[in-house]
């Protein structure tokens, strides 16, 4: 018999609340690309700056339009801008960005009259509207494409290994309704690689301006007729209707989650993020590379790279309770699957491999590529990543496998067993054979791993990178596969992998015989510990060892917001990772208020919290800011080990990883993984196909100090919360059978247990409108003192 759904209460209006109180504000209007105001539609991308004293430039991209020829380096091309040129000149303004709405507002100071500008990317139709709130007759508004579209890494690197690329071919015209046609075509070495279409037209006496972007990479003829369509559509629409799809989209989005700290900078910074997810991908989207929707043709990195970017990029979706938004990431694994088996061909058949720089579709980069595997004898790599030459990226072994463990989260937070049975143990399995061609014997009954590279850093034998990667990668496929002899040998290989390297006085090593002997940003040595908490602190002995090894890879800066130059960026929110994954959250809570008095080691752009590894200036990566939102989840809530708990009030043996700064906090709709449904009475199931732990006092909080409070919402007629007391185990606690038997909804498209349609494999495709988010509080207080208005205690 089929439970009725969770019934939930709609947490949007809180959100919009919020962010209509908390906007991004930039006090003057942004005069650089790097300070620009940030629209994205989940694939194109808008960043809006004052270019000049007279006009306002909308630069445009779009993040599917990469190269396609296999012979040079893969990489994304830039498109072109939009300007708006006034008759006179701007002499001040200001801009804000509602990040529910996903709208931003420009007040312009002219010299004839003041404006007012509103601009969105629409959210579903890609198109950029902007609207200003008088007539704009004399002002020009024209499109520019780019004739050289190279980035500065294809541009500037020895033509044997990039280049030639011809001169994009433009066509530009009129039609007959006055829009401006851009059609522009690409070419590498004679081949071709893609037709972009751009459109821009003003309607509505001038007030109201539009770009649409079409791109066809196969130069099938399709871009100059999908670009018709798109503008007929959008000139037809009504624009009260246009706006209110967009709205519904945004409000749908960030009405999923809702979260309130004591801390107000840390809470917008994550409001922030959590905006960003959209705009940087949508089901049916592309893969989200180094640099998402907002393409900076000055980067070095115009791809996707797999030692980490990839990977840490989508950490925050699976517990931020964006699941759907891993759909392009799941549809491109399995649509580019040769790619692996391309790759890893040489370790033997279905053996899975992946390059640390690819396209979005996975494709290598071009000539003088050598196949993964690991170093020959004599040709260690001592140098930091200043010095080393391109043998080290051929000695990573470990990026395919992690990767999965993106997905394999995807799968497991959802519950979605087709994607667990079919795609993800298949990938697992595949890129477990790669590591077991370099396995070798040895004389102490261990399997090891001839030395390889850890990522950024040096190689060893036995590396920690990737001897972590390939024990989780055993132990998840190993839960998971159904019995046979291939199980068996998996169990064999998996008992005689060798032990991570560790030094008593200084933790975990990179690998055998190589210590960490200075300062480096990647945290690759740590993974057992974060996220794959292999090692933690049930472990007896455990938790001094991950504590010493954080201390040792930190300890080569002054104090959190004294850190050293290689010690930036991605280390402050993955050390705050690490000292939650021990409960030690003022350590965390320092870290992440460390990462915004230093602006991330000076790479930090404010107030569009864009990160540029080079002094802030260029080399953009989307994925460092993310980490701050999945770090600050990790504070609150992470499940591994058969548990789901809260850091809030987590259960018994689990030190919380709050700081005892943080007087209350709340957290509604996050996500844990299903193994909390089963766990024991410190686990129950929740709604919207994600878990929730039960509140529950870890001994070390204070009880005279603390108390917890939870709420929750049931159906009609369903039991209610109980309140045992304030005894030992004092706090609320749900009926965990009752709770377990309800339907799950969010990425089942059904709305019953009965309906296991998978979001991201099944034949009916995700509506993100389908979502029904839970509605749970998790929160603490001073004993004593009540608590805000906006935070009371809610039951059912």
């Amino acid at each position: 018999m089929t439970s009725p759904p969770l019934a939930v209460r709609d947490i949007s209006g809180d959100a919009a609340a919020y962010a209509a109180d908390n906007p991004i504000v930039f006090e003057t209007l942004p005069a650089c690309q790097q300070d620009s105001v940030l629209l994205g539609s989940g694939l194109v991308g808008v960043m809006i700056w004052q270019s000049a004293p007279d006009r306002l430039q909308f630069v445009m991209s779009r993040s599917d339009v990469y190269s396609r020829n296999r012979d040079v380096f893969q990489h994304r091309k830039p498109i072109g801008h939009c300007t708006l040129r006034f008759a006179s000149a701007i002499r001040g303004g200001a801009a804000r960005l509602d990040i529910f709405r996903a709208e931003a507002v420009l007040e312009l100071e002219l010299a004839d009259a003041p404006l007012r500008l509103k601009a969105i990317c629409h959210a579903l139709d890609d198109t950029l509207i902007v609207e200003a709130d008088r007539d704009l007759q004399r002002a020009d508004w024209s499109f520019f494409p780019v004739r050289d579209p190279q980035s500065s890494r294809t541009r500037d690197s020895r033509p044997a290994d990039n280049g030639p690329f011809e001169p994009a071919e433009i066509d530009e015209f009129r039609s007959a309704n006055g829009v401006q046609i851009v059609m522009t075509r690409y070419r590498e070495r004679g081949l071709s690689a893609g037709e972009l279409g751009v459109a821009a037209w003003r309607s509505h006496r001038g007030r109201r301006m539009h770009c649409a972007i079409s791109y066809d990479r196969a130069m099938a003829g399709g871009a100059r007729s999908e670009l018709e369509d798109r503008v007929d559509r959008t000139m037809t629409a009504a624009p009260a209707a246009l706006l209110r799809h967009h709205l519904e989209e945004w409000r749908a989005f960030m009405g999923r989650t809702f979260i309130r700290l004591p801390h107000k900078a840390l809470e917008h910074f994550v409001w922030i993020q959590f905006h960003k997810m959209r705009a940087l991908t949508r089901p049916g989207g592309a893969v989200i590379d180094l640099q998402g929707v907002w393409f900076d043709p000055s980067t070095p990195w115009p791809a996707m790279w797999h030692n980490l970017n990839s990977q840490l990029t989508y950490w925050l979706f699976p517990v931020g309770n964006r699941l759907d938004l891993m759909e392009p990431l799941a549809r491109s694994m399995r649509e580019f699957e040769a790619e692996f088996a391309r790759m890893g061909a040489h370790a033997g058949p279905d053996a899975y491999a992946l390059d640390t720089a690819t396209s979005a579709e996975f494709v290598p980069h071009g000539p003088g590529r050598r196949p993964l595997t690991p170093l020959r004898a004599g040709m260690r790599i001592g140098d930091g990543t200043a010095h080393h030459g391109r043998r080290v990226h051929d000695a990573t072994l470990g990026n395919f496998l992690w990767l999965v463990h993106n997905l394999w989260q995807c799968a497991r937070f959802s519950d979605d067993r087709r994607m667990m049975s079919g795609p993800v143990l298949r990938f697992l399995r595949n890129g477990i054979r790669f590591y077991e061609s370099f396995l070798v014997d040895g004389p102490d009954g261990h399997l090891h791993l001839p030395e390889t590279f850890s990522p950024e850093y040096k190689s060893a034998p036995d590396c920690t990178y990737d001897v972590a990667i390939l024990r989780w990668a055993l132990t998840a496929y190993l839960e998971e596969a159904a019995e046979s002899a291939d199980t068996e040998h998996l169990r064999d290989l998996l008992r005689r992998l060798p032990d991570y390297a560790c030094d008593s006085a200084s933790g975990y090593m990179i690998g055998d015989g190589v210590p960490l002997a200075d300062a480096h940003r990647h945290y690759s040595h740590l993974l057992m510990v974060h996220p794959f908490y292999d090692r933690n602190i049930t472990q007896p002995g455990e938790p001094c060892r991950i504590r010493r090894s954080i201390e040792r890879w930190q300890g080569f800066s002054e104090a959190p917001d004294r850190p050293h130059q290689a010690l930036v960026g991605y280390s402050f929110t993955g050390a705050a990772s690490l000292h939650s994954a021990i409960g030690d959250g003022d350590a965390a809570h320092a870290c992440l208020t460390a990462f915004l008095a230093t602006r991330a080691g000076g790479r930090l752009r404010f107030p569009n919290t864009q990160y540029y590894e080079h002094d802030g200036n260029d080399a953009t990566t989307v994925e460092t800011p993310l980490t701050f939102a999945s770090a600050v989840c990790d504070m609150l809530l992470q499940s591994w080990g058969g548990t789901a708990s809260s850091r809030l009030c987590p259960p018994a043996g689990k030190t919380p990883a709050l700081t005892i700064s943080w007087r209350m906090a709340a957290l509604r709709s996050a996500r844990s993984s299903p193994e909390a449904a089963s766990s024991g009475s410190d686990s129950c199931r929740g709604g919207d196909g994600g878990y929730a732990s039960s509140a529950r006092f870890s001994a070390n909080i204070p009880r005279s100090r603390w108390k917890s409070r939870w709420s929750r919402r049931f159906p009609a007629g369903s039991s209610a919360m109980t309140d045992p007391g304030q005894g030992a185990d004092a706090g609320f606690h749900l009926p965990r059978k009752r709770v377990c038997e309800q339907a799950a909804l969010g990425h089942r498209t059904g709305t019953s247990s009965g309906q296991q349609t998978s979001a991201l494999f099944g034949p009916t495709r995700h509506d993100p409108r389908a979502i029904h988010p839970a509605h749970f509080n998790l929160r603490m207080q001073r004993v004593g003192e009540p608590p805000p208005e906006d935070m009371t205690h809610r039951t059912a």
